[in-house]
């Protein structure tokens, strides 16, 4: 029977403490107690954008008029048993920087890097390609569709899928080392070995999916990002359009004033010459300025920023390295309650702002120079008592917020799921209805990334990661 509720014992491991190495940083990684970590990579919707298929239009019945069929019946246009076609794909901005990273010599070292993704093997390939180029090779498993369990139906099919993090886990640790015989670059659906020995599991696992109902098996290991969608590639070229157009602008004034200021000696004595040029210039400019204005007009503005999810997802990444249970890291609510270590010019102050109005207090207790998180089971008169009886002139004060108490049992009531994904910024329990615009909105609304400030702190933090490691900053959008 298929599961359909996190396990007792993955509940259990969430109530665990994690424990902060604060003597990891990005560049030194040689601390006694690093855990080794695992990054499952979606692809569609998280790295890249992927163009929809075209509808078609049919007859829905028998002596039917033709119409156009529903969205959600696209893929009934598809022969099931055979490939769907390969669509064009866009990459989400900052790519390329965050590929660099996941493959630089220091984050091999810890981390472990995989995709899983629900498209079909074929459009896999072409995704990873596309993605990892050359350096796909250096992922650990490149897994698809077929991983999923469905039946020949469903996989066929737009249907709702579950990402199990028991299947790699299972699959990843029970390789062999194989020193001898190297695996190649990894097919889809395929896993690589490496002469270390990997115990991967609930604490030591990072899930990137923009689906907020891929992880309900093991919610805590879930980093839900917002899909790169149309809406947000269109806002992303239009600014690159911006760029591009500014740029040009500025460069041909440049060239302007220069003139002005120092005529050709090659044309002394040509006055029609230097008209002729002149004209050719104003044209040039009243293009541009034409540019300009269709550009405003479509609402874009040069002052605005590509997406930075993927440096947020750095800079997550650089926190969980440091800790020795994810699960736990993410159930304390550290997503949208930072570690009060600050980044360089940072104050507590700053990190605190990026926490929502009205959470509850504190259960987590930070400790110096190795934290302890741990989720409470307190009730809540004794975390406000316990909260009392902080020094407030400790050098760690307690975070500005934390998550409230967990049940180790799946079957909470409704009210508190949404309370519990409030804490945490990761979806818990919450109705299934993926076919539902208001439910997935309500969902979407309670998530990390949409609390005040928490994707610009996580990015801030991801740029000097980054910068620290002497990887460039690339944007990267195409048209």
């Amino acid at each position: 029977m298929e599961k359909q509720e996190p396990s007792e014992d993955y509940l259990k491991i969430s109530l665990e403490e994690s424990e902060t190495l604060d003597e990891a940083t990005s560049t030194d990684i040689q601390v006694e107690g690093l855990v080794r970590k695992l990054l499952v990579l979606d692809l569609n919707g998280t790295l890249v954008y992927r163009s929809p298929h075209k509808p078609f239009r049919g007859p829905h019945a028998q002596g039917a008029s033709t119409t156009a069929v529903a969205v959600d019946d696209v893929y009934a246009q598809f022969d099931p048993s055979q490939p769907r076609p390969i669509r064009a794909v866009y990459p989400r901005p900052y790519l390329a920087s965050f590929r660099n990273y996941l493959f630089h010599p220091n984050t091999k070292r810890w981390l472990d890097t995989m995709v899983w993704s629900s498209a079909q093997p074929h459009s896999v390939d072409d995704m990873v390609e596309k993605c990892f180029g050359d350096r796909k090779e250096e992922l650990v498993a490149v897994w698809a569709r077929d991983r999923l369990g469905l039946n020949a139906s469903d996989y066929g099919r737009k249907v709702q899928t579950t990402k199990d993090l028991d299947k790699p886990w299972k699959e990843l640790n029970s390789a062999s080392s194989d020193v001898e015989n190297p695996v190649e670059t990894p097919e889809p659906s395929s896993s690589t070995t490496d002469d270390e020995k990997r115990n991967h599991s609930a604490k030591t696992t990072l899930l990137l999916d923009d689906s907020s109902l891929k992880a309900h098996l093991q919610p805590y290991n879930h980093l839900c990002l917002k899909e790169y969608d149309l809406v947000m590639r269109r806002h992303d070229v239009n600014l690159r359009e911006w760029e591009v157009v500014l740029f040009a602008s500025n460069a041909e004034a440049d060239e302007s004033a220069v003139d002005v200021d120092h005529p050709s000696d090659t044309e002394p004595g040509n006055p029609r010459k230097r008209k002729r040029k002149a004209k050719k210039e104003n044209q040039k400019r009243e293009r541009y300025e034409q540019q300009l204005k269709k550009l405003e007009e479509e609402g874009e503005h040069p002052e605005g920023i590509y997406d930075e999810t993927l440096l947020a997802v750095v800079g997550i990444l650089d926190a969980v390295k440091r800790e020795t249970n994810v699960a736990a890291w993410i159930r304390s609510g550290r997503l949208v309650a930072p570690s009060h270590t600050t980044l360089a010019g940072d104050s507590v102050a700053r990190e605190s702002s990026i926490v929502s109005e009205g959470t509850e207090s504190s259960g987590t207790t930070v400790e110096s120079p190795k934290k302890k998180l741990k989720v409470s089971e307190q009730d809540e008169d004794e975390d406000k008592s316990s909260e009392k009886e902080e020094s407030p002139s400790s050098d760690h004060p307690p975070p500005p917020t934390s998550s409230p108490p967990h049940e180790t049992s799946p079957s909470t009531s409704r009210g508190r799921d949404r309370s519990k994904t409030e804490q945490t910024g990761v979806p818990l329990n919450e109705p299934r209805n993926w076919r539902d615009p208001a439910q997935m909105k309500k969902i979407q609304d309670q998530l990390w990334f949409n609390r005040p400030g928490a994707l610009e702190y996580w990015a801030l933090k991801g740029k000097q990661v980054l910068e620290d490691m002497g990887i460039e900053m690339v944007a990267g959008v195409i048209g």
